[in-house]
């Protein structure tokens, strides 16, 4: 673990001298639960050296976790390629652009969608000689502020990275994954609208509202809310264009049946 004057440096060099980000192509573009991946991409036109680079993670239990100055070796991203991070350790030892989260040093663990924060660090270079903040995203069950997964947030926000320390991305127990919208990529700082929460696969066709893959009071009133407008969402069976007590039967049946 790093020294507490260490980790105060590379916090402090996230600003720049002129409160603006450092500029760079690279991207934390993509979050997996499921596999247990982070998704480092090349967004621009040229190639990038990931040599130097760093991660740092915190969750609700730990913070400052670096990985190591000289763990991406001499790595590069061509344009448009991506580097995963794999947290379960299962990367492929003939993928290149895959690697073992063991391999590269602490992260705060599990990846998981309660409170987390990541952010990725640029190398040393002539004009910048300390590691700088580049890039910033962080999420928590319904958006709650955490105070110790927020640990560089607020130099995130000053580095022109993130809108505010206090928004999260909205997430949910049942969240599958965090990507960065495309048409979002270039522009700084982030908020939490610029990503796309996938919150899993519906459990059938009666899980009509969030959390999606789960079945509760809110389907419920989606349903009574779509039949009594007459919304084909509340349409289950046919005849079809048709709403009547069928769909209502069709309906309880599903939420009887439950999610896999």
């Amino acid at each position: 673990m790093l020294s507490a004057g260490i980790t105060y440096s590379l916090a402090a060099v996230a600003v720049a001298a002129t409160g603006s980000a450092a500029p760079t192509d690279l991207k934390l573009a993509r979050v997996d639960f499921l596999n247990g991946l982070v998704i480092i991409e090349n967004v621009g036109q040229t190639y990038q050296s990931l040599a130097g680079w760093r991660l740092c993670s915190h969750d609700a239990d730990e913070k400052n976790r670096f990985t190591n100055a000289s763990a991406f070796g001499r790595e590069r991203l061509g344009p448009g390629e991506r580097m995963a991070i794999h947290f379960n350790n299962d990367a492929s030892p003939t993928d290149p652009f895959a690697v073992n989260a063991s391999s590269l040093g602490d992260f705060a663990t599990p990846l998981a969608p309660d409170a987390y924060a990541i952010q990725l660090f640029q190398a040393p270079g002539l004009n910048d000689p300390e590691p700088r903040m580049i890039d910033h995203l962080q999420w928590s069950i319904d958006g709650a502020d955490d105070e110790n997964a927020d640990e560089l947030s607020g130099e995130a926000e000053d580095a022109f990275l993130w809108t505010n320390q206090s928004k999260w991305i909205v997430t949910t127990k049942r969240t599958d994954s965090i990507v960065l919208i495309d048409e979002q990529k270039f522009l700084l700082p982030h908020v939490p609208e610029d990503y796309y929460v996938n919150n899993g696969v519906p459990c059938n066709k009666a899980d009509l509202n969030e959390p999606i893959g789960e079945l509760d009071l809110a389907d419920v009133v989606a349903f009574v809310q779509a039949f009594g407008t007459g919304s084909p969402a509340a349409d289950f069976v046919a005849p079809f264009g048709e709403l009547d007590i069928a769909d209502v039967v069709e309906f309880l049946r599903l939420m009887d049946a439950g999610c896999s």
